[in-house]
């Protein structure tokens, strides 16, 4: 049981444990506590995340009456049931202690099948109360049994498969594109068979950022409006068939969702009514991402009376590289896609992620928040495996980075955690740094402190002729506010002084904070503008 400082704190956590091993649990009391969870919560729905939510209630007896902090909906109390609801997969309420193991039993599987997902149960006083007995084999969840979801279709229809092959063998510049849903069913190991075998290139959308190293030859990174141009550029100008699987086609991915014309789809999901949100394919497929990419490798490889497959994609390999080459990719990309004014000598934040990038270790695993931080973070920090790179992509909820880095670590004690967050998102949830110092989490957490609300006030700047309401943040020494709770903290100014203290940072075996300092002028330009 770890015990943070805020319920918000505990599911940011929570969820952030969840992606790291898929299972995240976090509990809240009746009433405030609970609803305090929410935000964590719909960051997960939003994101498939498995995780179990706990709330308590009013004891059964007292329902109605007005007790304190009773949530039921009854009078003029709120109906947490309903909220969470709203933010969940499924909801369940228990009424006795007998109810309480199927309940945990039923939860759990439900929020580990099919599209994941949060589950709430809520439990009274009461019954946390009564004594219940409990044998070593009715803790045993069968994940292997089906509940409440469609069978795929990818092993038993085979003409699926083979007009998905046929339409890729008739294409000469591929795009395997990789959502959420293909990092969810651990696809890497399948994809990246996948591309090997057929050299056809990939991208990946924020959320499935780092699935497949993005040093690959045959990778354009992520895609998206604070993606990579020469993804962009390649899947809206050259792609001529786009196998696209376990993604939703949402704004950031679709650069507004934009047009997607004179190019053949096929979509990959494992939810029925993701299947024609936004684009209609020409071709789907109701699937797990693993099962698909392992059966379209094998009808593939079945298929050896052909010309070898790898063959046929030379004119998309070329293209890539020229694109990569022309755009830039990661730390090759021009300068001029920022927003910098004239003259200005402070610390910039693409130099401080450029530098982050190069020093970071690959097995080290960042966190991001959200804002232009991220934006940043999305096209200039390089990614290189699964699970190294988490970011709140569905709900995009400010302060999720310096609590999520403490869950992650709890997760994975041996792994470095590094969070990059703007001063506004830290100062929302900072005070849960004081739990990864309690519990001694090897995390960094980099603040890149411009003193205002970055997007919104650049939006201003260039959209609303420079008027500026509500933008501006209290002047607040982070590194004393750290230090005060209980972590090793330091301001930066310059990028030599980031250089030398964050390399000790990764080095050291405690948690630290780096205060950094930077421009309050510059902005990253939205990279699809080509």
């Amino acid at each position: 049981m770890v015990v943070t400082l805020h319920e918000q704190g505990a599911s940011y956590m929570a969820t952030c444990f969840s992606h790291i091993n898929g299972k995240g649990c976090c509990v809240g009391m009746t009433g405030p506590g609970t609803m305090n969870l929410i935000n964590g919560v719909a960051v997960a729905y939003t994101d498939s995340v498995p995780l179990l939510v706990i709330g308590g209630q009013t004891p059964v007896e007292d329902t109605g009456k007005y007790a304190i902090q009773e949530s039921t909906g009854i009078g003029r109390t709120p109906n947490q049931m309903k909220v969470m609801q709203a933010v969940s997969k499924h909801a369940i309420q228990v009424r006795s202690s007998t109810q309480l193991l199927s309940a945990l039993r039923e939860g759990y599987l439900i929020s580990n099948t099919g599209r994941k997902g949060p589950v709430f149960i809520e439990i009274p006083q009461n019954v946390l109360q009564e004594d219940i007995e409990i044998k070593e084999d009715d803790l045993f969840v069968d994940l292997t049994k089906e509940y409440s979801i469609k069978k795929s279709d990818a092993l038993v229809n085979t003409e699926k498969l083979r007009k998905a092959t046929s339409m890729i063998r008739s294409s000469t510049r591929p795009l395997l594109l990789l959502g959420n849903g293909a990092q969810i069913a651990n696809a890497e190991n399948e994809a990246m068979e996948l591309v090997e075998h057929t050299g056809i290139p990939f991208a990946t959308s924020l959320p499935a950022k780092g699935l497949l190293n993005e040093d690959h030859e045959l990778s354009l990174g992520c895609l998206g409006i604070w993606g990579q141009k020469a993804a962009n550029d390649y899947i809206l100008n050259h792609a001529d068939v786009l196998i696209a699987v376990g993604t939703t086609f949402q704004e950031l991915s679709t650069l507004g969702w934009r047009s997607l014309k004179n190019k053949k789809i096929i979509r990959v999901d494992i939810d029925p009514d993701e299947l024609t949100r936004n684009i209609n394919p020409d071709l789907s497929v109701l699937s797990d991402a693993k099962i698909f990419l392992a059966d379209i490798l094998n009808e593939f490889a079945s298929n050896q009376t052909e010309q070898p497959i790898y063959k046929n994609f030379r004119e998309a390999r070329e293209k890539i590289k020229d694109l990569k080459e022309k755009h830039g990719y990661y730390e090759t990309i021009s300068l001029a896609d920022y927003s910098i004014k004239e003259n200005d000598d402070r610390l910039q934040p693409y130099d401080v992620l450029i530098e982050l990038s190069k020093l970071r270790s690959p097995q080290d695993i960042i966190v991001l928040d959200v804002g232009e931080n991220a934006y940043f973070s999305q096209f200039l920090v390089k990614s290189y495996s699964r699970k190294t790179y988490i970011v709140n992509a569905g709900l995009g909820s400010m302060g999720f980075a310096a609590p999520g880095a403490v869950g992650i670590s709890m997760a994975n004690p041996e792994a470095t955690v590094i969070s990059i967050s703007g001063d506004g998102g830290f100062l929302m949830m900072g005070n849960d740094i004081s739990t990864g110092a309690s519990y001694n989490c090897k995390v960094v957490w980099c603040v890149l402190n411009n003193g205002i609300l970055g997007t919104q006030k650049h939006y201003q700047r260039d959209y609303c002729d420079g008027r500026y309401i509500g933008c501006h943040l209290p002047d607040i020494d982070i590194t004393e506010y750290a230090r005060s709770l209980g972590v090793d903290a330091v301001t930066i100014t310059n990028i030599k002084q980031f250089r030398e203290e964050f390399q000790a940072a990764l080095q050291g075996n405690k948690p630290r904070l780096l205060n950094i300092v930077i421009s309050n002028e510059t902005s990253p330009k939205p990279p699809f503008f080509f």
